[in-house]
């Protein structure tokens, strides 16, 4: 009877340490980190900076300067209307288009910047603050 007993005690004394030592098991998982969507962003806008130097932009570019720059022919586009409110006091947006491509040159008055959006990817150029 004693031995009985005591299997009965060896039995749940193992099944709690079992437990006990699962517990901490939950810790052992790796953190999941959060994307730092800011420091994407900035690495994006320096890519996107690239590019347009690459390409020779300036802010002082015409439309048509800048659609050659980044290699359309702007005789092969037409502009293309804008839609109710796509320009504001603060920036300028054109859009040429054709079957193929769309590109979109906006001018942000308030600091100097440019952007060209187009299918092959997008330009940018930081201005200088007024």
């Amino acid at each position: 009877m004693l031995g009985a007993m005591r299997r009965g005690y060896c039995l749940i004394g193992s099944a709690i340490l079992l437990a006990v030592a699962g517990c901490n098991r939950a810790d052992d998982a790796p953190s999941t980190r959060k994307p730092d969507y800011e420091a994407m962003a900035a690495a994006q806008d320096a890519a996107d900076e690239q590019r347009a130097a690459q390409a020779h932009l300036t802010t002082s570019m015409t439309d048509e300067q800048i659609l050659r720059a980044i290699g359309v022919d702007p005789a092969a586009v037409k502009l293309k209307p804008p839609p109710e409110g796509y320009n504001s006091p603060t920036f300028n947006k054109t859009a040429y288009t054709n079957e193929t491509i769309d590109i979109e040159v906006d001018r942000l008055l308030s600091t100097g910047d440019l952007l060209v959006y187009g299918t092959q990817g997008r330009w940018l150029v930081k201005g200088k603050k007024p």
